[in-house]
């Protein structure tokens, strides 16, 4: 009996820590590795977010400076520039009353400066900022002094005065103000070239008509673009001053734009813009919806200049200003700081970022790690420079780290919760195994023990043989038969899955198997390419042969440029981009494989000796998909870009891409697009249409 229980503990003990072992071995790599991969995902994602954001910055200040460009070289601008220096020169010799002085002196004593006061340090004295000039006072007492009681931003449109100056304000200042209006300047400024004075600006402030060269502003940020301008006077030549606080506008900051005016070939003056932050950052944070964009409660995304200072608003400040004012204070930033972040309600210029990432975006590199954030705070950060003429910015991507793997740790406590369980289970199964081999490891021993006496134990041998004989040969025919059944389900399974696979797209799959109903989607931007194949009318063997090739070459261009080719059923092959993944190039990718495809065709004929061709029409927009029917089901694509680019290879000669105006418009600075007529669609406006000009892509290229 003692000798059956100490066989019984060895084997619950051997069972227990073979149990163990494996649980420890195999949990740990698999938790090594769920870490690892989430840890990924979750870095692949800000970077997507960041690239994403990143594009849409240097698009927005490109597309500043492109405007400030046209802006320049406008006649209306042009004819401005002129009649406005002559008026300002004409005010230089009116006489300024007594009374004039008196209400401009009064509004920067009584509004201005206590204003000011609040945002900057030291006492804020009456001579430093009250204009002398003439013509500065004539104007201010005019535009700015008079236009305070009705209009405080400035936006009056005609003149409380006779003088020159009125007639072309009258003209141009609803030009102008419909223009900052439109694009979200803050401000539009007209600047004598050689003297420096502001002659004109559409919202007037403190700095209005008076010098850059000699006045109290010569020394802000309005001033260093100008002298950029100055010193570099090339037509077109568009020069840019990043974010600092100007005191006319009571310290808030702002950036600049500016470039030369030319009237024929002489320069007559300087347009200059001024922008403000929220600008900038209404391209970040858009609606402020961080979560619909997968940044969870404490992401963000935020751009910082070469100074390690915001140029955007943090996340914190807009969704809970006291917690961010506690912030700043935790952080140990000066309680000066705090409080003119809650007076402008603004973290650009005031909130400085100098950490770990910031100084490698800085330095020119873009990538992800794991860092201490702004805050003090362990955060996943996704980081690069930003791509901008004139001015060295980088833009983040963060999340904070307990949150960005928080379902790691949920995992590290299922799985330690789990392994307890099973510790438990493993523990009582072992002991009633334990006695079922019992009885067969006692008879062994018996048949050691005789054989070491000398006894005959074939008998006992052939008994423990066939027992586990038996057992192991059953256990082999079922793992067999298993074995068999497995790879037959295994096959179908497969079979199952290239057929979804090929009848829906990747991201409606999962929908479909957990029962989804109804499965419809509305595509809002995407590109479809519809090809009719010509040629198809011969019914031989060859012909069959060389469409299997052809479209098998198709499928394979569009799986490289991400395109998802849909089941037609006729001698259409209908491709689109945008379907299941966003692309923000996806109507370049959809014209770079219809140009691929006339490579194919080509080489499909010299290969096969046939004579196909293509009619190749590419049109992008929105459009309704979804999985009509029940047995058997199809998956639908309708609306009215599907109706446009089903008609569009009608348009198009043998061999020939054309495309609609959203292709045209995004892609006719990158490609040849000749106009080709038009398209009218049922119950669609006529829409123009263009061809493509013949440009060779070799097969493989990439998209």
């Amino acid at each position: 009996m003692l000798n059956r229980l100490r066989i019984r503990s060895k084997l619950m003990a051997l069972l227990v820590g073979v149990s163990l072992g494996s649980l420890l071995i195999g949990g740990t790599f698999s938790w090594l590795r769920f870490r690892r991969e989430f840890q990924h995902q979750v870095f692949e994602h800000l970077t997507s977010v960041r690239a994403a954001k990143g594009i849409q910055v240097e698009a927005y200040i490109k597309g500043l400076r492109d405007q400030l460009e046209i802006l320049s070289e406008d006649r209306t601008v042009v004819s401005a520039m002129v009649d406005f220096n002559a008026a300002y020169r004409g005010l230089q010799s009116e006489s300024i009353p007594n009374e004039w002085v008196e209400a401009i002196e009064t509004y920067y004593a009584r509004d201005f400066l206590p204003a000011l006061a609040e945002n900057v340090e030291g006492p804020q004295i009456l001579a430093n900022y009250r204009p002398l000039g003439q013509a500065s006072q004539y104007l201010q007492y005019h535009y700015l002094i008079n236009n305070v009681a009705s209009d405080e931003d400035g936006s009056t449109t005609s003149a409380t005065d006779n003088s020159v100056y009125a007639q072309p304000h009258a003209t141009y200042h609803p030009i102008f103000q419909a223009l900052i209006d439109k694009y979200g300047y803050d401000d539009l400024y007209l600047i004598d070239f050689d003297s420096g004075e502001i002659v004109y600006s559409v919202n007037k402030q403190p700095d209005y008509g008076t010098s850059l060269d000699r006045g109290p502003y010569r020394r802000s940020s309005l001033a260093e673009v100008i002298a950029a301008v100055r010193n570099n006077p090339g037509r077109g030549f568009v020069q840019v001053v990043d974010f600092k606080p100007y005191v006319p506008r009571k310290a808030t900051p702002v950036a600049f734009f500016a470039a030369p005016i030319f009237n024929g070939p002489h320069i007559v003056g300087i347009v200059a813009l001024q922008l403000p932050p929220e600008r900038l950052n209404d391209v970040l944070v858009g609606t402020q919806a961080w979560e619909d964009e997968g940044l969870g409660e404490t992401g963000q995304i935020y751009v910082v200049g070469e100074d390690a200072l915001m140029r955007s608003q943090s996340r914190e400040l807009l969704e809970d200003a006291d917690t961010y004012r506690e912030t700043l204070r935790r952080i140990g930033l000066s309680s000066q700081t705090v409080d003119l972040v809650y007076n402008l309600n603004t973290s650009v210029l005031l909130q400085p970022a100098d950490t770990e990432a910031v100084q490698a975006a800085m330095a020119g590199h873009s990538d992800t790690q794991i860092i201490q954030d702004y805050q003090g705070k362990q955060v996943l950060s996704a980081y690069a420079p930003l791509r901008l003429e004139g001015l060295r910015w980088a833009i983040l991507a963060e999340m904070d780290k307990a949150e960005a793997l928080g379902p790691i740790t949920m995992m590290q406590i299922y799985m330690s919760t789990a392994g307890v369980i099973i510790v438990l289970a493993v523990a009582l199964l072992s002991g009633l195994v334990a006695q079922t081999f019992v009885g067969p490891v006692r008879r062994l021993i018996e048949a050691s023990n005789r054989l070491k006496a000398g006894e005959t134990v074939d008998e006992i041998f052939l008994e423990g043989s066939d027992e586990f004989g038996q057992l192991g040969s059953s256990f082999k025919e079922l793992a067999h038969t298993l074995g068999s059944r497995g790879e037959l389900v295994e096959q179908k399974s497969l079979e199952n899955e290239t057929l979804l696979k090929n009848i829906l797209p990747a991201s409606v799959i999962l929908r479909f198997r957990q029962g989804e109903e109804p499965i419809v989607d509305t595509v809002q931007q995407a590109t479809v390419l519809s090809a009719r194949i010509l040629g198809l009318i011969n019914t031989s063997e060859s012909i069959a042969v060389a469409l299997s090739a052809l479209v098998s070459e198709f499928d394979q261009v569009a799986k490289q440029a991400d395109l998802e080719p849909q089941v037609t059923s006729d001698e259409t092959y209908l491709a689109v981009c945008g379907l299941s993944n966003v692309h923000f190039d996806h109507q370049e990718r959809g014209l770079r494989m219809a140009q691929q495809m006339l490579g194919i065709v080509q080489g499909v004929n010299d290969r096969h000796q046939v004579n196909l061709s293509l009619q190749i029409g590419v049109h992008s927009g929105s459009f309704m998909a979804g999985v009509v029917g029940t047995d058997p089901f199809v998956y639908k694509l309708w609306g009215e870009t599907i109706q446009i680019a089903a008609q569009l290879p009608e348009q198009a000669a043998p061999n020939q891409i054309v495309v609609t105006q959203p292709i045209y418009e995004r892609l006719k600075d990158h490609h040849c697009l000749l106009s080709h007529g038009s398209i009218t669609a049922e119950g669609v406006e006529t829409l123009p249409t263009w061809h493509l000009v013949a440009e060779k892509a070799p097969v493989g290229s990439s998209v």
